[in-house]
């Protein structure tokens, strides 16, 4: 039997994180999946729930989220994709809930639920207030475990992207196909927390930031706050690596696309760094 669903799930060094994500897709009210979990090298090889459903591919060299998205689709038999990180968790609902949307519109999103690095149970959402768009990533709707798209028409990701695939792949999927759902369910629970990514620190994510800036010049011209947010996005990474110079540039140039308070404050304590006030360095 065809899976109505094939959810992808990149992993790399989260074990216990990716058991309680593994065990959100086992709950689904809705059954007729395939999960294809995708480990990116891990130092030590993930142990996955034992379930005729669940494929587990291992790559030999740490690729990148994108890389290892791209293996799942091209290894993807359902009628539908949708993503789910091994860090995050679904509500027991999320696949239902997207396939009755599936006859309206390709392209179905639903609403998000930040979650902290608790354990929590899939089949209990928790009592905490959706989250909006603003406070995840203001380049997409939702993050990719929010959304689900018929197989045939799902973009590959940029394997050239080390960070902020998501958001370029995001930004093309809309240009492209515009045709989309927005559900008030919140069924995505994205998890915050400080722990191992694919290998991709500071200054990839710097340089992922000003690769999205130039490839999609038409997308921020027509969405100011959010390209002023990236540029901001970039001062404050640039300011934690105590790049202060090239920080000030970058939330000047935040400033000057949008006012906000926050480019503000941040270009004022830099400058005030600058001119080497010792308790504010």
């Amino acid at each position: 039997m065809i899976p109505d669903f094939s959810v992808i799930m990149p992993t790399y060094n989260r074990q216990v994180l990716l058991q309680q994500s593994i065990e959100s897709v086992i709950a689904q009210s809705h059954q007729n999946w395939e999960l294809i979990v995708i480990d990116d090298a891990s130092p030590v090889p993930p142990v996955i729930a034992d379930d005729p459903r669940i494929r587990l591919i291992r790559g030999e060299s740490n690729s990148g989220f994108a890389a290892c998205a791209n293996m799942g689709l091209g290894l993807a038999r359902g009628r539908y994709v949708t993503f789910l990180a091994d860090d995050d968790m679904w509500t027991r609902d999320r696949l239902r809930n997207a396939l009755a949307a599936h006859s309206e519109a390709d392209v179905v999103w639903c609403a998000t639920i930040e979650l902290g690095a608790r354990a929590v149970s899939p089949t209990k959402p928790p009592s905490t207030r959706p989250i909006t768009l603003n406070s995840v990533n203001r380049e997409l709707p939702e993050t990719m475990g929010a959304v689900s798209l018929p197989r045939e028409i799902c973009p590959l990701l940029d394997p050239e992207f080390r960070a902020c695939e998501d958001i370029d792949w995001g930004i093309r999927l809309r240009r492209e196909h515009p045709n989309e759902v927005h559900l008030s369910s919140s069924d995505f629970l994205w998890r915050k927390h400080n722990g191992p990514r694919h290998l991709n620190g500071t200054e990839v994510r710097i340089q992922a930031s000003e690769v999205l800036l130039r490839r999609h010049p038409e997308f921020y011209a027509q969405n100011p706050a959010i390209h002023a947010f990236r540029w901001y996005r970039i001062a404050l990474m640039q300011t934690s690596m105590g790049k202060h110079r090239v920080a000030i540039r970058s939330a000047l140039t935040s400033f000057r696309v949008k006012p906000s308070k926050g480019a503000i404050a941040l270009i004022f304590r830099l400058a005030l760094a600058q001119a080497r006030w010792p308790f504010l360095r």
